[in-house]
């Protein structure tokens, strides 16, 4: 498995990001900002950015994006009534 330094992230700001996951989808953009200022990061801001499916077809396109890059570990379903 292998483990990123999430503060890091900080350090490339101003630079083109992509992130690959397991599906093949691919979210790709310039990094513009971290957030919180300090600590872990927990909200990475990027503009131009592009969500494509495992063939590089583009899904989406997005101004500016706001995402969670780290590994996600769980996810619920409820219903909402």
């Amino acid at each position: 498995m292998l483990v990123f330094n999430y503060r890091e992230l900080r350090h490339h700001a101003g630079e083109k990001l992509t992130c690959t996951y397991d599906t093949g989808a691919v979210v790709e953009g310039t990094l513009v900002e971290c957030k919180p200022a300090e600590g872990e990061v927990l909200v990475a801001v990027m503009e131009n950015t592009e969500i494509r499916d495992a063939d590089g077809m583009v899904i989406e396109h997005h101004g500016q994006f706001s995402f969670v890059p780290n590994l996600q570990v769980k996810l619920e379903t409820e219903s909402i009534e």
